[in-house]
């Protein structure tokens, strides 16, 4: 298949200098050596310890881009190991792009998706934290171990706290006590409308006509000026996909034990990536979904404390496999009580003028004031820069001097500014 993606070639080692490649290849060489400054596109290693850093700026430099890893290593470098940069490369690589995809508009469009959602009543999960200690939660995604097992869903109602989310809300069995959705790509039906929805402002805005029970905003994990708008000031670590969200959502409740169902991450019909799934048998998966199993993977390390469960056998290995079957709860007399006093109160909308305060921003620029003066740098142009930098560095990689890149972030704020203003 012709890959039409720019290329960058990353060189390990000092056996190939830059002359070996085409001028017209843009070649970043990370080599041992002693301390000091190092020429543009070099990365100079003092210590083993530095691979994982080097290997995310390289990450954060092709972003997007195809990355070839060429190895130039000699028996001279003593810790410089073509297999494990190539590794931390990899996975650090599908996150870069990731995050560079997510704001590649410079977040216009999670701006404009904002906006449309907070214009319907919601409110915030504040008070959802830890008030159903020790209560066992099933996630619910729309893989093909829902199809295998989802029977089995109905007898779990008011035993466990049934989460569905995404697709999942498309395909739950039976009424979910409640449901999740993140995606910017909409939802093409919901069975159960009436439940509860747990929302990012990122969500595909035409998902709000598929639901009707009570909106609760789940804080975004990226970019903290779409929290600002709805006055949230933390960030809430709901990974990559809506898997993950859930997973997040359901420790916040205080679940104990997470039991997933749906959440395979792989399936039989050709995608971009070839992997083994937990019995050893070829699947197929993708970026995202990769991802997503290596953060709930890190996850159930972090939170020793709670018991995680995957029920997808054929699913790629996470968490500790178990079938929904082996699972036997008593009923949980005031699980619904629980759940009625939460859905309690009426939602706020969205209620200020943001345009003024955006023409406030943009005059602010214009006149030459310092950038970290501007109410919007912590929360959105910074974190915007943060992701743009590096692509302004290598379209221009032995161009531009810090002065020059200072003038290309302060055009690149007023450009940002501009782009929100033209949303209103």
């Amino acid at each position: 298949m012709h890959n039409s993606l720019p290329k960058l070639i990353c060189s390990l080692g000092s056996k190939l200098e830059r002359s070996h490649f085409p001028s017209s290849s843009k070649v970043v060489i990370v080599k041992e050596g002693r301390e000091g400054s190092s020429p543009p596109w070099e990365f100079i290693l003092q210590s083993p310890l530095q691979l994982p850093f080097v290997a995310e700026a390289v990450a954060r430099l092709g972003a997007l881009w195809e990355v070839e890893i060429v190895d130039g290593t000699s028996s001279a470098d003593r810790f410089l190991d073509t297999s494990l940069f190539t590794t931390l490369f990899k996975e650090k690589h599908q996150k870069a792009s990731m995050r560079l995809s997510d704001g590649a508009d410079f977040g216009v469009s999670l701006f404009r998706n904002t906006l449309s959602n907070l214009a319907f009543p919601h409110q915030s999960i504040a008070g959802w934290k830890g008030a159903f200690k020790g209560v066992p939660a099933i996630l619910v995604g729309a893989g093909p171990s829902l199809d295998q097992q989802g029977d089995l869903l109905p007898s779990f109602r008011g035993r466990a706290l049934i989460i569905a989310g995404g697709h999942g809300c498309e395909k739950v069995s039976c009424l979910p006590d409640v449901t999740v959705s993140v995606d910017k790509n909409p939802l093409a039906s919901v069975l159960y409308p009436q439940a509860p929805l747990f929302f990012q402002g990122r969500m595909a805005p035409e998902n709000q006509r598929l639901f009707q029970g009570k909106r609760f905003l789940i804080p975004d994990g990226h970019f903290p000026f779409l929290n600002e708008l709805a006055g949230e000031f933390s960030l809430f670590d709901g990974g990559w996909t809506v898997g993950n969200c859930m997973a997040s959502l359901a420790l916040f409740f205080g679940c104990d034990p997470i039991v997933s169902l749906g959440l395979d991450f792989c399936g039989k019909k050709e995608n971009q990536i070839a992997e083994k799934n937990r019995l050893g048998q070829q699947v197929w998966t993708q970026g995202d979904w990769m991802m997503a199993k290596e953060w709930m993977q890190e996850l159930s390390l972090q939170r020793k404390e709670t018991r995680f469960f995957n029920t997808a056998e054929e699913g790629l290995e996470y968490w500790t496999y178990a079938p929904l079957s082996s699972f036997s709860w008593e009923k949980i007399p005031d699980l619904e009580r629980r759940l009625t006093a939460l859905l309690e109160g009426n939602g706020v909308a969205l209620s200020f003028d943001l345009r003024e305060r955006l023409e406030k921003e943009k005059l602010h620029f214009q006149r030459s004031l310092r950038e970290e003066e501007s109410p919007l740098f912590e929360t959105l142009l910074s974190a915007l820069w943060d992701l743009w930098r590096p692509v302004f560095q290598r379209e221009f990689p032995y161009l531009l001097s810090e002065e020059e890149l200072c003038l290309h972030r302060r055009l690149f704020f007023e450009q940002v500014i501009q782009e929100y203003l033209d949303v209103l």
